[in-house]
């Protein structure tokens, strides 16, 4: 039986998780994104990259300087309960939206109404740590009972996907697009459960291995990208 790793408190993106985002995103391509819970900028940086206009709420809005943002990002310092419609950008709706805020209860049903005003049935929603963070998956189920055009559609290690009847068409096609050699790594979803903080000896071999494969070469620099955030980036 494998042993139980002692996980971090702050890890963020686990790398299967990652990935998926990263080639969904890249084809997706959507006009407007946000991401509430930028933390150190993982999403974010596929967000800002892929979509013609992106905007990051930082939670952590009173520690300004915990985390150096590039100045072209989109950043809102606040906290989420406190974010009004205007923070957000009036009669503007997101083609897609990554919720990773404070991750209690209550929170995170606040953090979806917020949102409200700015969806539309084209709307993806994907909720990080949502299979292993009870009050995360109870805050959604909550929300979704008053909302109930919007359904779960995928999950992955870590994160879920939710859209509505329409929005699950735009999911199915792009999905449907991925490069094959993405569809072939993201087969290996048992040994990508790979934390962005490498926690033993495997968790840095997976990486290490994973960047050096010559069918996975047009990846080299997204995983560098992933390392660089997780402050490890002398492996590749």
């Amino acid at each position: 039986m494998t042993q139980q790793k002692n996980i971090p408190d702050n890890l963020t993106k686990i790398i299967y998780d990652y990935l998926f985002l990263f080639e969904f995103l890249k084809l997706l391509k959507p006009k407007n994104s946000l991401e509430i819970g930028v933390y150190k900028g993982l999403t974010f940086q596929l967000l800002h990259k892929y979509s013609k206009h992106s905007l990051g709420v930082e939670i952590n809005y009173e520690n300004k300087s915990r985390y150096s943002y590039p100045q072209e990002w989109d950043i809102v310092f606040k906290d989420s309960f406190l974010l009004t419609q205007d923070d957000l950008g009036s009669n503007k709706f997101f083609d897609f939206i990554h919720i990773d805020g404070c991750h209690g209860y209550e929170a995170v049903i606040n953090d979806l109404e917020k949102c409200l005003p700015h969806i539309n049935n084209t709307t993806i929603i994907c909720v990080d740590d949502y299979t292993h963070m009870k009050e995360v998956s109870d805050g959604v189920k909550t929300f979704m009972k008053s909302n109930k055009k919007f359904f779960l559609k995928s999950i992955g290690i870590s994160q879920a996907f939710f859209v509505t009847g329409e929005s699950e068409i735009i999911f199915d096609q792009t999905v449907a697009n991925f490069k094959k050699e993405m569809v072939t790594l993201l087969q290996l979803k048992p040994i990508l459960k790979t934390m962005i903080n490498p926690v033993d000896e495997t968790d840095m071999y997976v990486i290490e291995k994973l960047s050096k494969e010559k069918q996975f070469a047009y990846l080299q620099n997204t995983i560098k990208d992933y390392l660089k955030l997780s402050h490890i980036s002398n492996l590749v």
